[in-house]
């Protein structure tokens, strides 16, 4: 559908399902090895979104995250069914009305904790980098001064239960 529009984004396999966004807001579930459509999820109903950036799965709590840039920025998780389906019935979301900007970076988890950080100025944001509950996305602290481009990456290579699991974060800054 040349209409949809996929910019940015990346994929996310899920048991035999590839996962992708539009940036006309569908999330699109497709069988990996014979491409057949098992599930499209349409944006929230009421908000201005569209998916520009890779979904992310984690599978201790079976949810698909996947940031929104709109009129402000959001992350929707929702519960993945086995058979690559959406389950719109279990679905958590965070809308950053406060600030009022997209967040156009992927998200990454660890340890129950999801990190975000807005994508920086033209084709991104100003949203600031953000470490939230992965199981209820509510916002465990944040950083207004850091401006970044693009996703975070994240490496687990330095977390010992002696250093209580500290993982390193690593961003493009970005000046506007």
């Amino acid at each position: 559908d040349a209409g949809q529009g996929i910019l940015w984004d990346g994929a996310e396999f899920v048991g035999d399902a590839v996962i992708f966004g539009t940036a006309a807001g569908k999330l699109i579930s497709l069988n990996r090895f014979t491409g057949a459509e098992i599930d499209v999820l349409s944006k929230p109903k009421g908000e201005d979104a569209g998916f520009t950036t890779t979904p992310y799965y984690y599978e201790k709590n079976q949810r698909l995250y996947v940031s929104t840039a709109g009129t402000y920025g959001g992350i929707l998780g929702i519960k993945m069914n086995t058979d690559g389906s959406f389950n719109e019935e279990d679905v958590i979301s965070f809308l950053d009305t406060r600030t009022g900007k997209a967040i156009k970076s992927s998200v990454v988890i660890y340890n129950d904790r999801l990190y975000v950080i807005g994508g920086g100025g033209h084709g991104g944001s100003g949203a600031p980098f953000r470490v939230m509950d992965a199981n209820t996305l509510e916002i465990i602290y944040e950083y207004e001064e850091l401006n970044a481009k693009g996703s975070i990456v994240l490496t687990t290579a330095y977390a010992t239960k002696e250093n209580k699991q500290t993982v390193y974060l690593y961003a493009m800054a970005y000046q506007n």
